[in-house]
């Protein structure tokens, strides 16, 4: 399993580096509290908001599952043999 340190040592960082610590709270922080913002001074209503997301959302899905199929990521037909081979 992988942990914690053993990330941070992957990534070079020092394991009592408060600074990079205090910046990463502060960049998920200062995320969330920016989106929350966005949605609440958003000019549609929720309903509205919420089914124009839902609608980008499939379409982005859509085009990722057609480009993984031209791409031969995903198989389209009934052969056992893995994708490309």
């Amino acid at each position: 399993m992988v942990t914690k340190k053993d990330i941070i040592d992957a990534i070079g960082m020092e394991t009592e580096d408060k600074f990079m610590t205090g910046m990463l709270i502060g960049l998920g922080l200062g995320a969330l509290v920016g989106g929350v913002t966005a949605l609440l001074l958003a000019p549609r209503s929720g309903f509205e908001l919420r089914e124009g997301i839902g609608d980008r959302v499939r379409d982005v899905v859509g085009k990722v599952k057609t480009r993984a199929t031209e791409e031969g990521f995903i198989p389209t037909g009934t052969s056992t043999e893995p994708a490309g081979v």
